[in-house]
């Protein structure tokens, strides 16, 4: 992890997967996003700049569910399917809200070229005004036991890793891994990632 984190690579955890292949029959991968998210906007501007960062990291995600749906389709018999949930703050039963949210999740799918994929969003009570709230290390088991609540029949859940820390010790390092662990148990097989690299890995530049 920590060299990792300092070569600036693309980050990859896995969990849970020891004999998931034979206990598991499901064929459904879960994406999970969590927090609010901005819509993926094409072009060269300022606002694209700003979402450069967010793309790099929604990208690794929907480009890895669509591998992974790829294939479990060429060894299964039954058809995968690809579901892309959202954690986020509560709406307050506002139509309007739910509506924005369901369109953005949509246009990230669309962006990243997945033509089928189930969008669910899954909201929590609001904290701080905003979703930033839940990237903090104890909103961790919150979102553990909303992965669990609407994942836990899923083949394999992917995710981002929570934010890694700042001072790249090795006691900083352990300590995030427990954490890891924690967010992790009683779930499907489970993939945390992040990109390293600082650029989306699906290009709309074509």
């Amino acid at each position: 992890l920590k060299d990792a984190l300092q070569l600036q690579r693309n980050l990859l955890v896995a969990a849970n997967f020891r004999g998931a292949a034979e206990a598991s029959s499901s064929t459904r991968i879960d994406m999970w996003l969590v927090g609010e998210l901005q819509l993926p906007l094409s072009g060269v501007t300022d606002v694209e700049q700003d979402l450069a960062k967010e793309k790099s990291q929604l990208s690794l995600v929907l480009q890895l569910g669509q591998i992974f749906k790829a294939e479990k389709s060429r060894r299964s018999s039954t058809k995968p399917a690809l579901r892309l949930l959202q954690l986020c703050s509560a709406s307050d039963g506002s139509p309007a809200v739910a509506r924005e949210r369901e369109v953005c999740l949509r246009s990230w799918l669309r962006w990243a070229r997945i033509p089928k994929a189930e969008v669910v969003l899954v909201e929590l009570p609001a904290k701080s005004g905003d979703a930033a709230w839940l990237g903090a290390p104890g909103s961790l088991a919150l979102i553990q036991e909303s992965l669990a609540a609407h994942s836990s029949d899923a083949a394999m859940i992917l995710s981002l890793l929570p934010t890694p820390p700042a001072a790249i010790s090795s006691s900083a390092c352990e300590e995030y891994l427990r954490l890891l662990t924690a967010l992790t148990r009683e779930l499907p097989p489970t993939v945390l990632l992040a990109n390293g690299q600082g650029f989306p890995v699906i290009t709309s530049a074509i």
